[in-house]
């Protein structure tokens, strides 16, 4: 009788695996153009939630707290798909065999700053002042300060002699207004670690994404900062060497 009523949890068991299973909706996303109009999974407070800010196109954003939370709403099917960082999707597939990376990024960019192409001397500066930078540890802290329990806030030094600084807030963490209304982020960081090994300081200009290039371009400000990839057929400004690389995949359920 035993062995009978064994056999019977195990069949109801399966079926109920089985009708769970049907439950969960296919794969949809085969593609980072098949994003549009699905619902789409970030991590809270991560690079991957600013991208989803400023997704092109319809779709409905989740956020969750953790990487496990997150992992099994994708199982489950509450988000059809996730973006997240190279380090998080990994996680993501590590700790689950039903979901995969698709191969193709979402974004894989290297961001630099941007000056006048005519202003050759800011740029050999700016490139000389980054590589420095790099070496001294200070733009590891530049790219890290933002998600820091103590998290330095900068002081204006009045001592110094300003130059103004092209900047689009509004995308954390690169660049955003924080709970004190003070601009902040890694880009931000950045001018300050770049203008500290130049001994100047920075004086922000706040201008739209789309006005950041002419700002360079026309000497408006010193140089631009603002997730600005080079662009070869813009033969109006220059780019610096790299401040930073981003690179954002889309994880999927299997099949």
């Amino acid at each position: 009788m035993k062995k009978l009523f064994s056999a019977a949890l195990a069949v109801f068991m399966i079926a109920a695996l089985a009708a769970c299973s049907r439950n969960v909706p296919p794969n949809y996303v085969h593609s980072v153009g098949d994003m549009e109009g699905k619902t789409v999974g970030v991590l809270n407070m991560s690079e991957s939630a600013g991208y989803m800010d400023r997704f092109i196109g319809q779709a409905t954003v989740r956020r969750y707290e953790t990487v496990k939370s997150m992992t099994a709403g994708l199982e489950s099917g509450e988000v059809d798909c996730v973006l997240a960082d190279a380090g998080t999707s990994r996680r993501m597939t590590r700790q689950s065999g039903s979901v995969t990376r698709l191969e193709e990024p979402y974004a894989d960019c290297d961001y630099r700053l941007a000056v006048s192409i005519d202003n050759k001397e800011m740029l050999e500066r700016l490139n000389s002042a980054l590589q420095r930078a790099e070496s001294s540890g200070a733009m590891d802290w530049a790219r890290e300060n933002y998600a820091s329990e103590n998290r330095t806030v900068h002081v204006a030094d009045p001592d110094k002699e300003t130059v103004t600084v092209g900047v689009e807030p509004g995308f954390y963490p690169y660049a955003y207004y924080d709970e004190d209304g003070v601009l902040s982020g890694i880009e931000i960081d950045t001018a300050y670690a770049v203008c500290d090994e130049l001994g100047l300081e920075p004086e922000f200009l706040i201008a739209e994404p789309d006005m950041l290039l002419y700002l360079a371009e026309s000497g408006k400000c010193a140089f631009a900062i603002g997730r600005l990839a080079r662009d070869p057929e813009n033969e109006a400004v220059a780019y610096t060497s790299a401040y930073t690389h981003s690179t954002q995949y889309v994880v999927v359920r299997k099949g």
